[in-house]
């Protein structure tokens, strides 16, 4: 995955979407462009499962990056994981099931965000290959990379535990300024007769309608409650989240975890919208801004 975050040296566009310094899928060729906001994590965790005979039954490929080379289309699709599980058949058995865990993954995109001309181009000379399934070869060329080594530490007794918490996050509160902003666009697309108004009109009339309702709810409701899953299954940990987390999130908690490998996983059990971090809540754009947020960073 990329980084779909750009960093600018002056505020870029207007509100909601635009307004501050910062913009997903923002261009990186203007001179006020400075830097990408945040990290990307090119590594895949992998967790494989074998029947008695020592043969490949299926494997959980743990990936931060959310499958949405697709996003614009207006069909019903698997994205790059129904590429590789494809090919995973193809190269390991029609038997194989593929259980893909989106990680933290809320700042990335499967989109470049510079270099296109060139993968567009080394694509092209591959055969025109489709973004998704170049993702998928590269994910299953990792995969076979790692079964040789893993099929020497096969498992038949691991410790297995599971814990589940209900975890109480500082809402994202909503600022007077915020719902007098949201308040105003509610009205200007009120004021037009319904049968006037447009799809997108009424789209973001209702998502600056949840500011208003959230800013009369905050006080008695000040704590999101999410649903916490924390599983150990030998040398691995698995962690849960209802976010889109972003990524940094994700690397504190791999790094501060004391098993050898944790996995991930967000957008489990609810969905609690984008979880941005701090520098990123105070560039603004889509995805770090109130109507983005129902928890700031701080429950991060």
């Amino acid at each position: 995955g990329s980084n779909r975050r750009m960093v600018y040296r002056t505020a870029q566009g207007q509100p909601p979407f635009g307004g501050g310094t910062a913009k997903m899928y923002g261009s990186n060729k203007i001179p006020a462009f400075l830097s990408v906001e945040g990290s990307e994590d090119t590594g895949i965790e992998m967790l494989f499962f074998w029947n008695t005979k020592k043969e490949l039954t299926g494997c959980v490929l743990n990936v931060a990056c959310p499958s949405q080379v697709r996003e614009s289309a207006r069909y019903l699709s698997s994205d790059y994981w129904g590429k590789v599980r494809m090919e995973m058949k193809k190269r390991h058995g029609k038997k194989v099931f593929v259980l893909p865990w989106c990680g933290a993954a809320g700042d990335q995109s499967p989109h470049v965000q510079y270099r296109k001309g060139a993968e567009a181009r080394m694509r092209k000379l591959r055969g025109d290959l489709a973004a998704d399934e170049v993702i998928a070869r590269r994910i299953v060329k990792a995969v076979d990379i790692a079964l040789p080594a893993v099929k020497k530490d096969i498992r038949t007794e691991v410790p297995f535990d599971h814990h589940v918490e209900t975890l109480k996050l500082p809402r994202r509160l909503v600022t007077r300024s915020e719902k007098e902003w949201a308040q105003a666009k509610v009205g200007s697309v009120l004021a037009k007769a319904a049968d006037k108004r447009t799809s997108a009109e009424e789209s973001h009339r209702r998502w600056n309608q949840h500011v208003l309702d959230r800013f009369n709810e905050q006080k008695t409701h000040p704590k999101f409650e999410m649903e916490l899953h924390v599983l150990r299954l030998g040398d691995v940990a698995v962690a849960t989240n209802p976010f889109e987390l972003f990524l940094d999130f994700g690397m504190r908690m791999k790094t501060r975890c004391k098993a050898p490998q944790t996995f991930i996983v967000q957008l489990a059990c609810s969905s609690g919208w984008y979880l941005p971090t701090l520098k990123a809540a105070n560039g603004g754009g889509y995805s770090a801004i109130i109507q983005s947020n129902l928890v700031g960073p701080e429950g991060g």
